[in-house]
């Protein structure tokens, strides 16, 4: 007898049960990426909502106000602006919290004789890092082509711990 006629299925002509597996990977793959679209754009507009919470804030090597050619004297609202100096952005600099934390983790090994002159030396190296990333900022900087000038006779390659002890034996 045929098996046909036996009422049992052929193996040779059964059919699969569902989609084919290509189809559904497919489907997969189609659910996967509008997810990934869908949470991409989350990021995204998160991003640039924490970028307009932070645009009014000081970061000292990304905010444009520090390059301005002028400032107002603080405490005299609408008094006559003063040409900026490269000595106001080194305190503006110098002052914040980030650069501060970044000194102090370039002199943690230095020794207690050495440390305050592996601050100087260290602060001294990141500002003319920033000052070397940006020159063409710092153009209408009173100053600012000098401290150039300075910054690039520094020997980076000697970090600050070093150079605070090559400065306490005299072999600067």
């Amino acid at each position: 007898l045929p098996l046909a006629q036996t009422g049992y299925p052929s193996l040779v002509t059964r059919q699969p049960r569902g989609p084919a597996p290509t189809e559904a990977m497919h489907r997969q793959l189609a659910a996967l990426l509008a997810a990934a679209a869908v949470l991409g754009l989350a990021a995204a507009e998160s991003a640039g909502l924490r970028r307009r919470a932070v645009r009014g804030k000081f970061w000292p090597f990304t905010g444009p106000s520090m390059f301005a050619a002028t400032a107002t004297q603080p405490g005299q609202p609408g008094s006559a602006p003063t040409r900026r100096t490269i000595q106001d952005v080194r305190e503006e600099v110098t002052r914040d919290e980030a650069f501060g934390r970044k000194v102090e983790s370039l002199c943690v090994e230095a020794p207690r004789e050495d440390l305050e002159a592996c601050e100087k030396h260290a602060s001294e190296r990141l500002f003319c890092g920033l000052m070397l990333r940006h020159a063409s900022s710092y153009k209408v900087v009173e100053g600012a082509d000098a401290e150039i000038v300075k910054c690039n006779k520094i020997n980076t390659m000697v970090d600050p711990v070093e150079a605070a002890l090559n400065e306490r034996v005299g072999t600067a």
